[in-house]
């Protein structure tokens, strides 16, 4: 345990003890743009079918209004909430991504994750990036700490995409 959540490296260690199938709903940027962690989004995914898990991605970046048999599109927020509900209510888990570069997407994840936590499925948070980042660690001021604390904790479980990531969050 990482004060409060599980920490753990890599994304496919928190399925490693659940053999039975599982739907997955990952909340994330999907290419194209082709960028580090929305190239990760894709293979985890892939991973995750190979595994005979159902995955889907609800892609929020730029290419999000784009119609897709790749990914779920987003149209705005109100899309975005209705979209969670629906696969969360359809038993789908989340498995949102992050990084420290973009507010919109804390906000996105931080609403996923706390409806996952009402439902009494809580989520899987993977943060992304080197560091250091536009607002992460703690070496900004208190309320940007207690923001990542916030959603870190809401969060069931966590990973990482780097060692260096993982001993940023601990600390």
């Amino acid at each position: 345990m990482c004060r409060g959540f599980s920490c753990l490296t890599k994304p496919m260690d928190i399925l490693a003890h659940n053999s039975t199938a599982m739907k997955i709903l990952q909340i994330g940027n999907y290419p194209p743009p082709m960028c580090g962690w929305a190239v990760q989004t894709v293979l985890l995914n892939q991973e995750l079918r190979r595994r005979g898990h159902i995955s889907e991605v609800l892609n929020v970046n730029e290419s999000r209004k784009k119609k897709s048999t790749e990914y779920i599109d987003v149209q705005n927020a109100f899309d975005f909430v209705w979209k969670v509900l629906w696969f969360s209510t359809c038993g789908y888990h989340i498995h949102a991504h992050l990084n420290a570069e973009s507010p919109k997407l804390y906000l996105l994840d931080l609403v996923a994750l706390l409806w996952a936590r009402i439902i009494g499925r809580p989520g899987i948070l993977t943060f992304h990036g080197g560091l250091p980042q536009k607002f992460f660690p703690k070496v900004r001021p208190r309320w940007m700490r207690w923001a990542f604390q916030l959603i870190f904790r809401t969060a069931g479980r966590m990973t990482c995409d780097s060692e260096e990531i993982k001993q940023a969050v601990v600390a």
